[in-house]
């Protein structure tokens, strides 16, 4: 980790210290290692580390199940950053497969909130859907409250597929990359958007819809394991993230731009 880290505390560069100091140009291909076909493997926390999540079980899906069509595919993805990639390989090597995270979700306690791909997208390589096996997770999910997000809204399967998985319990977010593209996917399901990284707490959309920042960027104090909105389906406000990851720069720029249009 130490070849990525900045001068400054915290601060940590896309590209290693090798790179840097040969002069090289910055890196292109930002999901070189992962796979683009693989089998569907998963990686199972059954407390999460991760400090927004909160102590709930959360899941990392193979980098195969990303959707080319996603606007932030090789183009500033959080995941792709170089120390979280490396973890998102370990899923081919160290991952188990569909079954074993289907009968891990199943045997959780009544009213379970969790975490579906905190990296990765639906079952199903690339833009494609593997109908078989979401319908075992969602079945899996049965009395749980299994959350996600999906960028494969793009393909009317895709978005049948989430909308379905949805109404059957297990929420998938319609993840839009702009307050306008938040609107349009609002009459299909849950909407979470990604923001600019100095968005207000609460803004509208440009046809007035409520637009509320996660609560755990609000108020570090709040967790999922605490508020729990992304797993909601009705009665709840469009969820915004701001940019995040080493390139967050890129991301709310592109963010900011559309808001401006």
């Amino acid at each position: 980790m130490v070849e990525f880290t900045g001068r400054s505390p915290g601060h940590l560069y896309q590209d290693c210290v090798t790179c840097r100091t040969k002069g090289k140009s910055p890196v292109t291909d930002h999901r070189k290692g992962l796979p683009t076909a693989s089998p569907l493997r998963v990686i199972i926390n059954e407390r999460s580390k991760n400090s927004k999540l909160g102590p709930i079980p959360s899941v990392a899906v193979t980098a195969s199940t990303c959707p080319p069509s996603c606007s932030h595919f090789n183009a500033g993805c959080f995941g792709e950053s170089h120390i979280l990639r490396n973890k998102w390989r370990d899923v081919e090597r160290l991952g188990v497969d569909w079954i074993e995270l289907c009968c891990f979700i199943a045997q959780l306690p009544h009213r379970q909130l969790w975490r579906y791909a905190e990296v990765g997208d639906l079952p199903g390589v690339g833009d494609d859907i593997d109908h078989v096996a979401l319908d075992c997770l969602v079945d899996a999910n049965h009395g749980k409250r299994g959350f996600g997000f999906t960028h494969k809204w793009t393909t009317s399967i895709g978005l049948e597929a989430a909308i379905d998985a949805t109404r059957h319990g297990l929420t998938i977010n319609l993840s839009a990359d702009n307050l306008a593209q938040a609107d349009d996917l609002s009459q299909y399901g849950p909407v979470a958007v990604v923001l600019p990284v100095d968005a207000l707490n609460e803004l509208r959309t440009p046809e007035d819809r409520r637009v509320v920042v996660c609560a755990a960027e609000r108020d570090s104090s709040i967790n999922c394991s605490r508020c729990g909105l992304c797993a909601r389906t009705t009665g709840r406000s469009i969820i915004g993230f701001r940019a995040h990851g080493l390139r967050k720069r890129e991301v709310s720029e592109r963010a900011r731009l559309a808001v401006l249009q």
